[in-house]
C-alpha cells in the first residue's frame, strides 16, 4: 500500500446533488473566466479540481454513483487545465517551482482517493474510475517532467 499523500483536500461545500449547485458552478465558471494570469488560473483550477474530487468522493460514499463519477471526471478536467496553465506560466518566465510541488502532491492525492473508491466498486463504475486515475497519473507525469526542466 502506498504511503498516503500528505496533501489535504478542501471541504467541498455544496455538493452537485444540491438544488443550488448550479449557482456555485456558474460563479466558479465566471471567476475562472476572469483570471488572466496563467499561474493564478492554474491555482484556481487546482482548487476547483480538489473541491470536485472531494465532492465526487462524498457523492460516491452516499451511493450516488452517476453524479459521483461525473464529478470526479470534472475534477480531472480541472486538473488538466491547471497543468496546462502551469506550462503557460512557466513558458512566460514565471517561477512555478513551488506550485509544481503542490501539483505533484495533488496528483498523488487524487490517484489515492480514486483508487480507494475503485476498490469499493465493480463493473463499469470501477473501469471508469480506473480511467480517471490513469488520466491524473498522466498529468502527474507532465508535472514531473516540468519539475525536471527547472
Amino acid at each position: 500500500t502506498p504511503t498516503p499523500a500528505p496533501y489535504l483536500l478542501p471541504y467541498p461545500g455544496i455538493l452537485p446533488d444540491h438544488p443550488l449547485w448550479f449557482v456555485k458552478a456558474a460563479r466558479d465558471t465566471l471567476i475562472g473566466f476572469l483570471i488572466a494570469d496563467p499561474l493564478k488560473k492554474a491555482e484556481f483550477n487546482l482548487l476547483q479540481s480538489d473541491k470536485r474530487i472531494s465532492a465526487g468522493e462524498a457523492l460516491l460514499k452516499k451511493g450516488k454513483t452517476e453524479p459521483g463519477v461525473s464529478t470526479i471526471s470534472k475534477a480531472e478536467n480541472y486538473f488538466e487545465k491547471s497543468v496546462k496553465a502551469t506550462e503557460e506560466a512557466k513558458g512566460s518566465g514565471k517561477d512555478v517551482s513551488g506550485f509544481l510541488i503542490r501539483l505533484s502532491e495533488a496528483a498523488q492525492k487524487h490517484q489515492e482517493v480514486i483508487l480507494s473508491l475503485e476498490e469499493t466498486k465493480d463493473g463499469v463504475v470501477r473501469e471508469t474510475l480506473a480511467r480517471e486515475r490513469g488520466r491524473v497519473e498522466e498529468q502527474g507525469k507532465r508535472v514531473d517532467s516540468l519539475k525536471q526542466k527547472q
